[in-house]
């Protein structure tokens, strides 16, 4: 069995992924971000769970004074505060910047390691090739899969990044609300990439994105999970927790009540991580030096057990809509 985990596993470079000051970097964009919400129009309070509406909840732990609860009822991790303004978080001039800071410096690396692979995700799942990437930020993704021959299609909030994506990659992407978009266009995979933890209502978020879908079309999630090895050391620590922004935490009870309230088929579930890499970058941040380099040097050998154990930090889900509705 480890066998088989092993030699399926895909390594990554982690001084690429995790060099030293990534969580430096990551802890002050989003303290730059709740203080916009804090300057701009304030925040609402949160009280139910927004998966299954369940009132009773414990608070796991705190960042920026905003509490990180976990829902009772179907396990489902949320911020207890929300930006009254999403606009404040996204909109700001440096929101482009920051995401090209980001993804650039490692740009033709996040293609090669993590892009193909996710296009091939979705060729496994579906026969046609009409894709729709939902934040699709600076265009990577839909770049890549665009070369594999899918007519691609985008969406983003960000008014300057979707202009840039859209100029860049000469890609049709729409910068309103998925809520909002307007066509007759109806996509064979819908990809939600590390944007269902950002919006403040997932379930009316997914009924919106499915409405985009065709019969027997295929939605694809990539969302952090709240039950990772690497956020049960690092906690608030962790880049993942980082309100106003990431305000869902996904568990495998929080997926399953989700595609029950949406009504769609969960055919594939899975985590996938980089939880040893987090952890070295946390080993780092506090100074233990000898924890960090065995992260580093165990990464290949632990992080597929921690995948196969349903404990790696990200999932990937894929949701059919079956037949019409």
């Amino acid at each position: 069995m480890y066998s088989t985990t092993l030699k399926n596993f895909r390594d990554i470079d982690v001084h690429i992924m995790r060099p030293r000051g990534f969580l430096e970097r990551e802890t002050e964009w989003a303290r730059e971000s709740y203080q916009k919400v804090v300057d701009g129009s304030g925040f609402t309070d949160v009280k139910n769970c927004p998966v299954c509406k369940g009132e009773i909840r414990s608070v796991l732990f705190s960042k920026f004074t905003i509490d990180i609860c976990r829902c009772s009822a179907c396990g489902h991790g949320y911020a207890s505060q929300v930006p009254a303004n999403v606009s404040d978080v996204y909109s700001d001039a440096n929101y482009l910047d920051q995401s090209l800071e980001a993804t650039n410096s490692e740009a033709e690396y996040r293609k090669k390691r993590f892009y193909d692979e996710r296009v091939t995700l979705i060729k496994q799942f579906c026969d046609g090739n009409r894709l729709l990437d939902v934040g699709c930020g600076t265009g990577l993704f839909l770049e890549v899969a665009k070369k594999q021959g899918f007519e691609v299609y985008g969406q983003e909030l960000g008014k300057g990044m979707a202009e840039w994506t859209r100029t860049t990659f000469s890609i049709p992407v729409w910068d309103e609300p998925v809520e909002q978009i307007d066509t007759g266009v109806r996509f064979d995979a819908i990809t939600i990439f590390d944007v269902i933890e950002h919006v403040t209502d997932p379930v009316m978020f997914v009924l919106a994105v499915k409405r985009l879908l065709a019969d027997n079309g295929v939605i694809i999630v990539l969302t952090p999970n709240l039950d990772s090895c690497a956020l049960s050391i690092m906690k608030e620590k962790s880049q993942i927790v980082c309100p106003p922004s990431h305000l869902q935490y996904f568990t495998m009870a929080s997926m399953k009540e989700m595609a029950r309230r949406t009504d769609l088929a969960l055919e594939y579930l899975v985590t996938n991580g980089i939880d040893l890499a987090d952890m070295k970058a946390y080993y780092d941040l506090v100074h233990e030096d000898c924890l960090a380099r065995a992260c580093e040097h165990l990464y290949q050998m632990l992080q597929p057990v921690v995948d196969a154990a349903n404990s790696g930090n990200h999932f990937k889900a894929v949701f059919r809509k079956n037949g019409q509705g």
